[in-house]
């Protein structure tokens, strides 16, 4: 049964767990409209109506300032005409692309972009200290090998500079993929200049390429991610 609620029909809310953000959008009678159950139940997760102390879970509930593009009767509309779809996806059809899509028609996600971020970049610098030996010995015939393990330092900070970058762009409202060239972009740059800085050509070479096998076995851990995720699912 609806009651009065403090919140206006198209409302973006939002609920902070100690290790994730809830979204959904308010219907302004005391409901919400939200993808529920997520990555705790993949099998019954689906766009759902409840009442603001469900989707609470008694805390706090705040209100996001995100784009809205529609009226908000329309924002209502839109959030109605998905009750029932399933197919949750953490990183690209979660909660908060849901109700970023209500409210502006574009399904993004900061949270799952963040997360895949870190967990990309992260990849990326904890398998070099294994793969560094392998290329600091490998190198040790061509390159000085301080020249090899100064590469290694700067590919990290190139990682660093690109992390930020991305999460800064897609907190500016930037779309995901569009972040995410931005930060390559950065990451190629600053690998480069910090390796030419360091020992000139054969510095920013072996630099770049020691950045890019790092972005490689990011990007393939992510996807790794993603697959286990679809296949829990479907399970």
């Amino acid at each position: 049964m609806s009651s009065a609620s403090e919140y206006q029909p198209g409302d973006h809310l939002r609920v902070d767990f100690r290790w994730y953000q809830h979204h959904g959008i308010s219907l302004g009678d005391g409901r919400v409209v939200h993808f529920g159950r997520g990555v705790f139940d993949l099998e019954n997760a689906c766009v759902e109506v409840v009442t603001e102390q469900e989707f609470s879970a008694d805390r706090p509930i705040a209100v996001v300032d995100s784009p809205i593009e529609f009226e908000r009767s329309v924002v209502v509309e839109r959030a109605l005409d998905r009750v029932g779809e399933r197919g949750y996806e953490l990183f690209d059809n979660n909660c908060e692309h849901f109700a970023n899509w209500c409210r502006s028609g574009q399904s993004k996600s900061l949270q799952a972009s963040a997360f895949e971020t870190v967990v990309r970049q992260s990849a990326a610098a904890g398998t070099r200290a294994t793969v560094g030996r392998q290329l600091v010995s490998a190198s040790i015939k061509r390159l000085p090998v301080t020249l090899a393990r100064a590469s290694a330092v700067t590919a990290l900070a190139a990682d660093a500079a690109q992390a930020v970058t991305e999460l800064v762009a897609t907190s500016a409202g930037c779309e995901d993929k569009k972040s995410k060239r931005i930060g390559q972009r950065v990451g190629f740059g600053s690998s480069a200049t910090l390796g030419f800085a360091v020992g000139g050509p054969a510095g920013a070479a072996f630099s770049v390429g020691y950045w890019a096998v790092g972005q490689a076995i990011g990007q393939a851990t992510v996807s790794k991610a993603q697959a286990a995720i679809k296949n829990a699912a479907t399970r």
